[in-house]
């Protein structure tokens, strides 16, 4: 959805590069509290995979508004972007600059998690819900911005991804593989540990793709996320 958002400020309505994807940030938050309320919070108590399911309906609503839109052909964001060389490695100053932002994302995430009232507030939700309630916790408030948060982070990831490389309305099913081979990895709700491991699956691929078709990127995070629920269930950095 964010990468035919900006595509679609950009391109189509011709609004600047960095106000379309500050306009579709804000718009990818927006969608997050609406999808909340009506995907999330009608199933809350409902059976354990309700929220799941409608989500992915949700999502795969979004895909075939998409498709009807714009169709299956790639689409690029028009950006210049050098290329350097690092040891004979050809990189992108774009690929660099969204690996910053991504990184500089996380280590707001966790301080926003671990360092302020907000985050104090999830931790009680996510440990108890009534107990946090007694304390004065708005429950359903934190369970919307945590929500449209989510979708927030994955609005800036699907933004970044449309500056460096083309894409067409399946292209999100990939980075929806990684995204969760990445969370499973590095254990749930650590955004640090997300962070390393996306740096581990992203050498790892790399690696297989020298020695092997690039082809083979989706089997190894298959492996990576099969052999860690078999070892380590709780991810690699549970205690951080």
């Amino acid at each position: 959805m964010s990468m035919y958002l900006a595509y679609l400020l950009t391109v189509m309505h011709g609004v600047p590069l960095l106000a379309s994807i500050l306009l579709t940030l804000f718009i990818g938050f927006i969608v997050g509290v609406v999808a909340y309320y009506l995907f999330v919070h009608r199933v809350l108590g409902g059976p354990e995979l309700a929220s799941l399911l409608s989500t992915f309906g949700f999502g795969l609503i979004i895909l075939g508004l998409i498709e009807l839109k714009f169709g299956g052909i790639a689409r690029t964001l028009p950006v210049e972007s050098s290329v350097i060389e690092v040891g004979h490695v050809p990189i992108m100053t774009i690929q660099i600059i969204g690996a910053i932002v991504a990184a500089a994302i996380a280590i707001g995430a966790y301080v926003l998690i671990y360092r302020t009232w907000f985050g104090r507030a999830v931790r009680a939700v996510v440990m108890n819900q009534e107990a946090a309630a007694l304390m004065g916790v708005n429950v359903t408030k934190i369970l919307m911005l945590t929500f449209a948060l989510g979708v927030l982070f994955a609005t800036a990831a699907g933004t970044l991804l449309a500056l460096a490389y083309s894409f067409t309305p399946e292209t999100g099913s990939k980075y929806e593989l990684y995204s969760f081979t990445i969370v499973v990895l590095g254990s749930l709700g650590n955004p640090l540990g997300s962070l390393v491991d996306g740096v581990i699956l992203g050498v790892a691929e790399q690696l297989t793709s020298i020695v092997a078709s690039g082809s083979w990127g989706p089997l190894v995070a298959f492996l990576l996320l099969i052999i860690m629920l078999v070892i380590k269930p709780t991810g690699l950095f549970a205690k951080l």
